[in-house]
């Protein structure tokens, strides 16, 4: 913003936007503590697609400031529908709240400062690491650890997005005593090691392909670094019923804890690292902070709740981890193809759609996922 105008109209677009959304993600807790996430989804939807149309429409008049004043009614639209909603399914909510209560307050408040140091130190693990990169490796290693990240990453929000459902589960499990928490937590986690495993598997298996897709040929850098971190970010994807077990009884500290172990263990484990075996140093830093801080979280949550360690070994899990195995044989087979041979351009291909296919077949037989794949296949 340039002149004194528009950056008084940047700053009430800021102003109004930030206010919204705070509202807008008040009222999609508020839905999520009730256990109706199909709603929160639903109102979440709808008002995407009218910012997709407002966006459109106000950003050809007004540019900018259009845009952003599009997402600020995407917000209060979400506010309204939710808080609409929200007053149906629980009907003692009034129309405009009146009471204020200290202590839900002071509650809410050591909540939410817990839950922000633990985004925040999760939010320095990649600028911590990129940064190591760049100075004991080269911006090459930069560009290549973030392609390779992304592919982690994103099979991670894949993976671990239904286990948000705990959240309120174990909110609303916690009235019912320890008991109910921990058998919430094995049912959680069994179904999370059906879908992970042959998720990993695949991922791991098109590593080849993936470099070829994106970098135009195959680098061995980038599918060494995509096998690595698939696989560390696979086992602290593992702790996901657990991160958010903790989160729904309260216990948001310990996440934070967690947090700030994955994001000071990083520094303090990848500078000396770094040092002494440069790139690899760093990967390998990174990797055990996080490994580290997700321990601490799982360990937490275990102990809490008297939870046995044998239920990490879930039955059906062999299966999965034995394709995980194919899966890592396959791309070092992959890797180690000469590029002259007449087969080295379609074997990526080969491979993934053969993992894929495995995969399919593991996960169906798995003890947790067949009951649901043989009802939908009765209903269809």
């Amino acid at each position: 913003c340039l002149s004194d105008w528009s950056s008084d109209v940047c700053s009430s677009d800021l102003a109004a936007s930030i206010i919204a959304s705070a509202a807008a993600c008040a009222v999609q807790g508020a839905l999520d503590g009730c256990s109706r996430l199909d709603l929160r989804a639903a109102v979440v939807m709808a008002a995407s697609v009218a910012y997709a149309v407002l966006g459109i429409a106000l950003s050809h008049f007004y540019g900018l400031v259009g845009l952003a004043w599009a997402q600020v009614i995407q917000s209060l639209l979400v506010t309204v529908f939710g808080w609409a909603i929200l007053r149906r399914v629980l009907p003692g909510v009034p129309m405009i709240p009146r009471r204020w209560r200290a202590t839900v307050f002071r509650e809410m408040l050591g909540y939410s400062i817990a839950y922000q140091v633990a985004g925040i130190s999760m939010m320095l693990y990649e600028p911590v690491t990129k940064a190591l990169l760049a100075k004991y490796g080269g911006l090459a290693d930069v560009g290549v650890f973030e392609m390779a990240i992304r592919v982690a990453t994103q099979l991670r929000s894949l993976v671990a997005a239904p286990q948000q459902a705990v959240l309120p589960l174990a909110a609303e499990a916690r009235e019912k005593g320890g008991r109910a928490v921990a058998r919430l937590y094995q049912q959680a986690y069994s179904g999370l090691v059906a879908v992970l495993l042959p998720s990993v598997a695949v991922a791991v298996a098109s590593a080849p392909l993936v470099s070829l897709l994106w970098l135009g040929g195959f680098n061995r850098l980038f599918t060494r670094l995509v096998v690595v971190l698939v696989l560390a970010v696979g086992i602290q994807t593992l702790i996901a019923p657990a991160y958010f077990g903790l989160l729904g009884v309260g216990r948001a500290s310990w996440v934070a804890a967690g947090n700030l172990t994955i994001g000071i263990g990083n520094l303090v484990l990848g500078v000396p690292l770094a040092l002494c075996c440069g790139t690899a140093g760093v990967i390998a830093a990174s990797i055990a902070a996080l490994l580290a801080g997700s321990a601490l979280m799982l360990n937490v949550f275990h102990r809490e709740y008297a939870i046995p360690w044998s239920v990490l070994a879930p039955t059906g899990g062999r299966y999965g981890l034995c394709l995980v195995a194919t899966a890592i044989l396959t791309e070092v087979c992959v890797e180690l193809l000469p590029e002259r041979a007449f087969f080295a351009a379609s074997a990526p291909w080969a491979a993934t759609l053969g993992i894929g296919v495995l995969s399919v077949m593991v996960a169906l037989n798995n003890p947790v996922l067949a009951p649901l794949a043989r009802q939908g296949w009765r209903r269809f």
